[in-house]
This record gives structure tokens, C-alpha cells and sequence, in this order.
């Protein structure tokens, strides 16, 4: 007896990477690409019209001027709770693929890569099993203990917070400094303590984290 094909819905705002995945999951005959999506409000109109087994979203949508990212994940779960999600993101940084599992995203696709991976995602997230790219996989084996189903996102202190909290805000280091009663070598050293806990390397990555946490108020 023939087994009915998985219903995808697929999100990305560039038509190029939107037309490559599509090729990829079509390729694969237990999977049928069900509706495609250019922006947020598109991914929750197809998954209010289109039956779907799983979604596949890429995690920024930023050009079109919705909430996306963990706003959107936070959405979808709260609306479909139940719903397989399978996030393609060429955010590499073990913080943030921390979150993004944290908040119920059972697949992380590399989108840097050649996407060979996606339909092993894709059924895997079907299965309610978790996948993540070879490549990210090598990113979170540099935090301390690798990464378990149950292993929490890494952890800040209440200082370390408060200072990248505010360096994202803009405040510079040395109003950072005297807000907080401390040296500017003080924040800067907790800084980079933060960005070793969380696997982050550049400022851009650091401002994403705390974008994604919703510090920024």
C-alpha cells in the first residue's frame, strides 16, 4: 500500500533559495511541497488554508517588514502547537541554535550549505525527532558538554545580561560603565565572557541574541 506523501508548507522571502528548496523536497516522492510563502503573514495564511504536516521556514524574513525569526516561531506555536518546524538559518552560533530548539524547533537546516540534509529534516521533524545540520553540530561541540535533548540554553548572569543588554541598546562601554559603577576592562571582560558562554563571535551575532531573547523592550 503506498504511503500518502508529507504536505510541506515552505517560508523564505528570496525566490532563488524559496525555487532551490522546493526542487530539493520535490525530489524526495514522501514529501510534497503543499504552498509556498514570501513573508510572515503569507506563512500564516497558507497554514490557515493548506493542510500541512510540517513547516519549513527560513528564521529571517527581514525585508518584509513583519515580525519574524523567534516572533514567528513563537506564533506558530502558540497557534499550532503540534506543528513540526524545520528552521533553515545561517546563524551558526550555539546560542542561538540553543534558543531556536528551546522554543520547540525540532529541525535546523544549514542554509549556507547545499541543503542535501533538508528532506532528512524534514522526515525526521515528521517523526517528532530531532535533526541538526553536520555543520551546526560542529558549533555547539565547542560549548562545554555538547548538547542533549534536554540540555538548556546556555546561561547568562544577572551582570553579564544587564551589560550586553545595554552595549545593544548602544550605550557605550563607558556609560555601561558608570551606570553600573564599574571599570570599562570590567564590562569588556564580561562581554566576552557572555560571547563565550553563548558561542558568539561578533558583535552583529550578540545584538541577534539579545534581539531574539526580547531585551530590547
Amino acid at each position: 500500500m503506498e504511503t500518502q506523501a508529507l504536505n510541506v508548507i515552505v517560508a523564505d522571502d528570496h525566490p532563488v533559495v524559496l525555487a532551490g528548496v522546493r526542487t530539493i523536497l520535490r525530489a524526495t516522492p514522501q514529501l510534497h511541497v503543499a504552498a509556498e510563502a514570501q513573508s510572515v503573514n503569507e506563512v500564516y495564511a497558507r497554514l490557515a488554508d493548506t493542510a500541512c504536516d510540517v513547516l519549513v521556514t527560513d528564521y529571517s524574513m527581514p525585508d518584509t517588514g513583519e515580525a519574524d525569526g523567534l516572533s514567528l516561531i513563537a506564533e506558530v506555536r502558540r497557534r499550532y502547537p503540534l506543528l513540526p518546524i524545520v528552521v533553515l538559518t545561517m546563524m551558526a552560533n550555539p546560542g542561538m541554535i540553543q534558543i531556536l530548539l528551546g522554543h520547540g524547533v525540532l529541525a535546523l537546516v544549514d542554509k549556507g550549505s547545499a541543503m542535501n540534509e533538508l528532506p532528512i529534516a524534514v522526515l525526521s521533524a515528521a517523526r517528532r525527532r530531532r535533526f541538526i545540520s553536520n555543520s551546526f553540530r560542529s558549533k555547539l561541540a565547542m560549548l562545554e558538554g555538547g548538547i542533549t535533548d534536554s540540555a538548556p540554553p546556555p546561561r547568562l548572569s544577572p551582570r553579564e545580561t544587564e551589560v550586553v543588554r545595554m552595549l545593544a541598546l548602544g550605550v557605550t562601554p563607558s556609560e555601561v560603565a558608570e551606570r553600573l559603577g564599574s571599570g570599562t576592562k570590567t564590562i569588556s571582560k564580561q562581554k566576552k565572557d557572555a560571547m563565550r558562554k553563548l558561542g558568539l563571535s561578533t558583535d552583529a551575532a550578540l545584538f541577534e541574541y539579545v534581539r531574539a531573547q526580547g531585551w530590547l523592550g
